[in-house]
C-alpha cells in the first residue's frame, strides 16, 4: 500500500513538472512537411550560407511526426525531433546540442508555427512553410531589444 501511494506522489511530481498543453489547433495534413528535404539558405545576419538535410516522416505513434535536421559541414547543427499532434494542442520536443526544449505548436493558416516562450514572451521559433514542391523552415529568436528576428532561413526541395 504505501508503495501505491509513493508511486502515485511520483507521478503527481512528474505531471507537475511538464510544460502546460497549448490550445487546440485544427486538424494538420502531414502530407506537404513529410519526405526527405536537400535544403539550402543563410544565416540572416551573417549573409554566411547554410545547407542542412531534413527528413519528416512519420512516427510509430499516431499523431506524431518524426524530424532529423542535420546541417551540412561547415554548419554542426543536428536536431532530434517528435512533433505531436494529440488533442488538446500540437507540440514538439527538440532535442539538440544545448538539451532537449519543449515548443507549442499552431497554424497560422500558411505556415506551422512552433514556439518556445520565456515570460509569456517568444523566446524562439520555427516555422514551416510549404509550397508546391518545396518547404521554407525560418528560425527567429528573441534579440537582445526583445522583438523576434530571423535568425537563418532555408528553402528546402525533395
Amino acid at each position: 500500500m504505501i508503495e501505491m501511494v509513493a508511486a502515485f506522489v511520483v507521478l503527481g511530481l512528474i505531471a507537475a513538472q511538464a510544460p502546460a498543453l497549448p490550445p487546440a489547433i485544427p486538424a494538420i495534413d502531414a502530407a506537404p512537411f513529410m519526405g526527405r528535404w536537400t535544403c539550402h539558405g543563410r544565416f540572416v545576419r551573417s549573409g554566411r550560407p547554410l545547407d542542412a538535410l531534413v527528413s519528416i516522416q512519420r512516427g510509430d505513434i499516431d499523431g506524431t511526426l518524426v524530424v532529423d535536421h542535420r546541417d551540412i559541414s561547415p554548419g554542426t547543427y543536428h536536431s532530434s525531433e517528435i512533433w505531436s499532434f494529440k488533442s488538446p494542442g500540437a507540440r514538439a520536443a527538440i532535442v539538440d546540442a544545448t538539451g532537449m526544449r519543449w515548443f507549442e505548436g499552431r497554424s497560422d493558416g500558411a505556415a506551422l508555427l512552433f514556439t518556445r516562450d520565456a515570460e509569456g514572451r517568444p523566446l524562439e521559433q520555427f516555422a514551416y512553410r510549404p509550397s508546391s514542391g518545396g518547404l521554407t523552415i525560418d528560425w527567429s529568436y528573441r534579440g537582445s531589444d526583445g522583438t523576434m528576428a530571423l535568425g537563418d532561413t532555408l528553402s528546402c526541395k525533395r
